[in-house]
């Protein structure tokens, strides 16, 4: 690390398949606000940030993307992590809640929940890893 330089995380950015669909996912079952969204012909991209508090989220829709379904994880959280290329996590005060909120939804959910969770992942339309933490 260097000298007299203060470092603070500014986003993560993930591929998706349709930016719409997923700005919609991410607002309606976590309450992320779209605070940008912009077209970067030069990157060959469509570009849409996000925000959650002081987390920043940033969507990217490759103007070539295929719309891909995600697949169904069938496999053990264990074997699940080993796979996925990154995950994030979003803490809430009613994990209980969270669940019931996000199955209303169809959310496909990870792993199963029950009473002495302390976690649950979920996945995004493009196949997504997201851990949902109580607090």
């Amino acid at each position: 690390m260097a000298k007299n330089i203060e470092y603070k995380l500014d986003h993560f950015g993930i591929k998706v398949n349709n930016l719409g669909a997923s700005t919609r996912f991410y607002e309606r079952n976590f309450g992320f606000q779209k605070i940008r969204e912009s077209d970067k012909p030069e990157l060959q991209l469509k570009l849409a940030v996000l925000q959650l508090g002081d987390f920043y989220l940033e969507l990217s829709q490759p103007y070539s993307s295929k719309d891909e379904s995600p697949q169904t994880r069938k496999e053990s959280l264990p074997e699940i992590l080993k796979k996925a290329p990154a995950h994030f996590a979003i803490s809430v005060d009613a994990l209980a809640d969270m669940h019931t909120h996000l199955s209303s939804n169809g959310v496909e959910f990870a792993t199963t929940y029950s009473s002495s969770s302390k976690n649950i992942f979920c996945y995004d339309p493009d196949g997504f890893l997201i851990e949902i933490k109580q607090r």
